[in-house]
Formats: structure tokens, C-alpha cells, sequence
């Protein structure tokens, strides 16, 4: 897999735009239809993916879109996602056992990014997670 590529997305919901920034005011670059593959590139903390397409590079909705690689499950009857990689840090989500998390392929003494079913990205511990 190339650097800069971390994965397959598939889109799950039509209406939505790959747009040139991440943002609903920005120019669109293509209108992808439902369960159109795209390559997942990267996020922005507002949770947009940035995806490419034979069309060009742009920027989608994460609602939108399923990532097919690297679903993690919680394992734990609960696990807090926090805004950064500490126990004292915001939390921004609480997951439930078997909550699937995306794996954004970042990790810090023990943590993990993730981002859940609704585009929220945040860090979880690991021992608190598993692959699919």
C-alpha cells in the first residue's frame, strides 16, 4: 500500500459531494453514487475523509462513507474516546461493548486514534478495542 493511502472507503449514502475543501461551501468535485469504492487518503478533525477518485482528490463527509479495513470492535462493557491520548483528557464519545471503530492508524503509549459510526475521531485505549 502506498504512504500516503490508508485504506478503502465505501460510500453508503448518496445526495453527498466529494467537494475540493472540507466543507459543504466548497466547489464539488464529483457526486459519488452509493457503493462507489473510493481511496481513503486522510481526515480533518471536522470529519471529513480525504479521498481520491478517478475524477481527482477531494474531500467527503464521513457519515457518508464506511471504511473497509481495520473495523475495531470495543471489548470492554464501556471505553471512553477522548479528544487526546490521556485518561485526563476531554472525552468526546463513550462506546458500549461491541461499538465498531474505524482505525485511523495512529497510536501513543497505549492509545489508539479511532473514529465511530458518526465521524466523531477521538483516542481510545487499546486494550479496550480489537480487530473485527
Amino acid at each position: 500500500m502506498n504512504a500516503g493511502i490508508k485504506g478503502a472507503v465505501y460510500v453508503i449514502k448518496d445526495g453527498y459531494y466529494v467537494r475540493e475543501a472540507p466543507n459543504k461551501r466548497s466547489d464539488a468535485v464529483m457526486q459519488p453514487h452509493d457503493g462507489m469504492m473510493l481511496v481513503w487518503l486522510g481526515f480533518s478533525q471536522k470529519g471529513w475523509l480525504k479521498v481520491t477518485t478517478d475524477c481527482g482528490t477531494g474531500w467527503i463527509p464521513s457519515r457518508a462513507i464506511i471504511l473497509m479495513n481495520d473495523i475495531l470492535l470495543v471489548n470492554k462493557p464501556t471505553a471512553a474516546m477522548r479528544i487526546s491520548a490521556s485518561s485526563f483528557a476531554k472525552r468526546v464519545d463513550n462506546c458500549l461493548w461491541g461499538t465498531k471503530l474505524f482505525d485511523l492508524k495512529e497510536t501513543i503509549k497505549g492509545w489508539r486514534k479511532v473514529m465511530n459510526s458518526s465521524g466523531k475521531v477521538g483516542w481510545v485505549r487499546e486494550k479496550a478495542i480489537a480487530k473485527e
